[in-house]
């Protein structure tokens, strides 16, 4: 606690100049005006407002289940303790992000990749109010995901960590850079081929590539039905069931056979 005569010295040298008489009355008042109000700090430095926001209005935070976990976690096994590990799509952290974090070792540079922003085509929208709500929550996904990243620093068995708000447009890596790339973002045809084509540039030879969100394995079959409905997030096929076909015509078009468990795909590339 600053003393009366350093307070008084202070506030007559900050008063000989407007700037600097402003900068400290600014300073004064934080300090023992809001000081009380340090509660305030903790709501938002937590989330809590937020998290309640996004538990009344966002279905999942996650979408990855118990069988999704136990396969990525098996395909981090085939990596080195050094890995470099690239997630594509991130959207709360929650997910895929912090199996992730607790599968790789301290010696790992795991890298968080999103856009953060709507992406979502204008015949999804209209089809549901899910889907505005996903274009809607941009920054909360954003905000909680540097939350978890923050968290995760805090321990000494954590990889170290990157967040990036680019898409693979935006990004440059050079070749071989990574030892695996993990796809989980726009499921829409285009925005998959992307990271596909990124992926295979950035990784080292036998590096693994995968991914979410491909319920059945891609054929021709499969491959026509998704060619019209391009615009679309998730469709039924003449079978109805329900498929991704983005994801499904990306899959087929670039890497042909993959090995597939509950909608997780993943390839090692040639060596």
């Amino acid at each position: 606690m600053e003393s009366k005569v350093s307070i008084i010295r202070r506030l007559a040298k900050a008063s000989r100049n407007p700037i600097l008489f402003a900068q400290w009355f600014r300073g004064r008042l934080r300090h023992y005006l809001l000081w009380p109000l340090w509660p305030l700090r903790a709501i938002f430095e937590r989330g809590w407002l937020e998290n309640a926001f996004v538990a009344l209005f966002v279905p999942r935070k996650s979408q990855i289940g118990g069988e999704n976990v136990n396969v990525l976690r098996t395909l981090l096994k085939l990596t080195p303790p050094d890995a470099r590990v690239l997630e594509i799509g991130t959207y709360f952290g929650e997910g895929s992000t912090r199996v992730f974090i607790d599968g790789l070792s301290n010696q790992a540079s795991f890298f968080v990749m999103d856009k953060w922003s709507e992406y979502i085509s204008t015949t999804d929208k209209a089809k549901a109010r899910f889907y505005r709500i996903m274009d809607g929550i941009s920054y909360f996904a954003a905000t909680n995901t540097l939350r978890v990243i923050r968290e995760a620093g805090r321990r000494e068995d954590s990889p170290s960590i990157t967040m990036i708000r680019r898409s693979c447009n935006d990004l440059f890596v050079r070749d071989g850079f990574f030892d695996l790339v993990f796809i989980d973002g726009s499921h829409y045809y285009q925005d998959v081929r992307t990271d596909i084509e990124f992926a295979l540039r950035i990784l080292k030879p036998g590096g693994i590539i995968c991914g979410d969100d491909l319920e059945i394995l891609p054929s021709a079959n499969l491959a026509a039905v998704a060619k019209q409905n391009l615009d679309q997030d998730y469709v039924p096929n003449p079978d109805g069931l329900e498929f991704h076909p983005g994801v499904a015509l990306a899959v087929y078009e670039l890497l042909g056979t993959v090995e597939m468990k509950a909608g997780t795909w993943w390839k090692v590339t040639t060596k």
